[in-house]
């Protein structure tokens, strides 16, 4: 017997390489629901299925591979979508702030204190030099402490209470209950 190859002979599993071209259109649906970041549930919900369903369905390698393409395309248009829209939102912004300033200098009575506050407001805002508010909050937890000043008053059987008026002193008696 001759040995022609020493080499081993690839073993291939599951589906060839050009499954996923094979994959019917409602597998493509699953898998953009999946790749958009829903949940199985609601991708089971939507399609008539169960969550469990949808999850053995998107951990087969074929249909993994499937759901990371449409990922790859989901984020390469949702860059696309944020830089278009960040340049139009800042051309907006100048061509708002040219009029603004249009207007302040051709008709610097036409502006409302009013809205001369605001416009000097928004731009501190947005400098840093805005308006801060500061809130404290203490809880003294005075009822609680009360509370235990009185049992300890009522474990005491007698007890005296601060200092009322000159210097005098209240004794109280307390009833013990059981």
């Amino acid at each position: 017997m001759e040995i022609l190859s020493a080499e081993p002979i690839p073993v291939t599993r599951g589906r060839p390489k050009g499954a996923v071209a094979q994959i019917r259109e409602r597998h493509h649906l699953r898998a953009r629901l999946v790749a958009e970041g829903r949940s199985y549930a609601q991708v089971g919900r939507l399609l008539g299925m169960t969550g469990a369903g949808v999850k053995a369905w998107a951990e087969n390698p074929a249909n993994a591979e499937l759901i990371a393409q449409y990922a790859e395309d989901a984020k390469a248009g949702q860059a696309t979508f944020l830089a278009e829209s960040s340049e139009r939102l800042n051309h907006n912004a100048l061509l708002a702030l040219d009029e603004l300033n249009r207007r302040l200098r051709d008709d610097p009575g036409g502006l409302s204190t009013k809205d001369l506050l605001a416009l000097a407001a928004d731009a501190n805002d947005r400098t840093g030099l805005g308006r801060m508010e500061t809130r404290l909050n203490v809880n003294a937890d005075l009822g609680t402490r009360l509370d235990r000043a009185i049992e300890r008053a009522k474990e005491a059987g007698r007890t005296r209470l601060g200092p009322f008026g000159a210097g005098r002193l209240i004794e109280l008696e307390v009833e013990r209950r059981a």
